[in-house]
């Protein structure tokens, strides 16, 4: 069994191994100024990562709002004190991915997140 101070050093190496910056998203809503409410989007926080293709079936699509839509799937990997939740998104420059999954296990040294980049 590992100490607190092992896994806090581990959770350390880990991070050391995550060279790029991403921003976490979530949804609120907000008044359209009709009466009604639109989604928006709220940075979280700004953290750094590790993304790389998940090497899953590529080419996928989407039919979403009447356009269809290409879906690339990605691992991003984040510090194990990263807030970020299924519906959320990552964005890496100029590209956006939406969570689909977030990985926790006992003794985790980061979140692994699968992810789909939106072309």
């Amino acid at each position: 069994m590992l100490t607190t101070k092992e896994l806090t050093d581990i959770q350390s190496d880990a991070v050391l191994a995550m060279p790029d910056t991403v921003t976490i998203q979530k949804p609120t809503e907000a008044d359209d100024g009709l009466g009604g409410r639109s989604e928006t989007w709220s940075t979280d926080s700004t953290t750094v990562a590790r993304i790389s293709p998940s090497g899953m079936a590529r080419g996928q699509m989407n039919i979403e709002a009447g356009s269809i839509r290409a879906l690339s799937p990605w691992v991003i990997t984040v510090p194990v004190d990263t807030a970020v939740e299924v519906g959320w998104r990552i964005v890496w420059g100029t590209r956006e991915f939406g969570v689909k999954e977030v990985v926790s296990r006992s003794y985790q040294s980061s979140i692994r997140v699968y992810a789909e980049e939106r072309a």
